[in-house]
């Protein structure tokens, strides 16, 4: 039996899930017509091949770019056996730039060696100045140096100087123990003579930098002559290689290019192809549940015939508990 509300008014709650499922696919039927028009338009219009068309295509564009690179590789095999007598020029060119190389890190290596030590002559320099300078304030204000009496302001006839046991000459008081005096002849000598050693090392090292540069030079100069001597030999034969080898690359680059394009309009085609196998199986299953909704109201009692049926069987219970004025 199926569900009914009010008198007369029947409802099927599962005919109505059905009708609205096969609503949402005529709709996604109908959104992905319009996509698969407007991709066939865009499609024609840019006059894109079958996919039969295209797949003969790639296989023609594979098979060509394969025979590309074997030109390409047997041009280039030729273009070493032509330059085979050169082995010896190449080696020495490679022997030559190494050697620039080297030649160039030992230049560097002594220009960084000798900034270093630059600031550190100037740091020893300092030192002896500032030496110098101390030894000169303490000659210049040594306190025990009084030559006139602060009493009678007459000059002493001796030299105002501390005697044995610590005791000033003029004052008969005891001078404290102070600490030792630091040698300032002995710290500048020691400074002098580190500064000397540095000095020495410098000259050595802005010698050795000349003679780096000097290197440098020459295995510059040796290395580019030898690039020109082998580009000499070696041009003269592989000119008659080169225009082909230029046009090989071309036509290997315009191949591949070629490839990318048909590859895109495959994928264009393949787009097409799914969207339009997902609109038969949309219509498929359309198709499937319009036949279970026939199926479904077919196997539905009629409205009219229930409607009698209920009208009588109501008509017959009220008529039993005896309903006043029934007729």
């Amino acid at each position: 039996l199926f569900p009914y509300t009010t008198l007369f008014r029947s409802y099927d709650d599962q005919l109505a899930a059905m009708s609205d499922q096969l609503d949402r696919l005529e709709r996604e039927r109908a959104d992905l017509a319009a996509d698969i028009t407007a991709l066939e338009t865009f499609l024609a219009e840019n006059e894109v091949p079958e996919r039969l068309e295209l797949d003969a295509a790639a296989a023609d564009l594979k098979q060509k770019l394969i025979d590309a690179r074997t030109r390409l590789d047997d041009l280039s095999a030729r273009m070493q056996a032509a330059t085979t007598y050169a082995a010896d020029a190449r080696a020495e060119y490679g022997r030559l730039r190494r050697e620039s190389g080297e030649a160039a890190a030992r230049l560097r290596d002594r220009e960084t060696l000798l900034r270093r030590l630059l600031p550190l002559r100037g740091q020893y320099s300092e030192d002896e100045r500032k030496l110098i300078f101390f030894q000169e304030a303490n000659n210049l204000f040594d306190p025990l140096r009084v030559r006139v009496c602060p009493a009678c302001m007459q000059e002493l006839a001796q030299p105002v100087e501390v005697e044995a046991g610590g005791t000033c000459s003029l004052c008969q008081q005891h001078i404290p123990v102070m600490d030792e005096a630091v040698d300032i002849t002995a710290e500048r000598t020691a400074v002098r003579s580190r500064l000397h050693a540095i000095d020495r090392y410098i000259e050595e090292v802005e010698k050795e930098l000349a003679g780096a540069g000097v290197v440098y030079d020459e295995a510059t100069s040796a290395e580019i002559a030898a690039q020109r001597r082998l580009d000499s030999e070696v041009g003269k034969d592989l000119a008659p290689f080169l225009a082909q080898r230029d046009e090989l690359v071309r036509y290997r680059e315009a191949i591949e290019g070629e490839q990318r394009e048909v590859a895109r309009q495959v994928r264009w085609r393949e787009s097409l192809e799914r969207r339009r196998t997902d609109a038969v199986r949309l219509d498929e299953r359309a198709t499937e549940l319009r036949a279970r909704i026939q199926e479904l109201r077919a196997s539905r009692p009629d409205r009219k015939a229930v409607t009698q049926d209920l009208t009588e069987r109501f008509a017959e219970l009220l008529e039993a508990f005896g309903f006043p004025k029934l007729n």
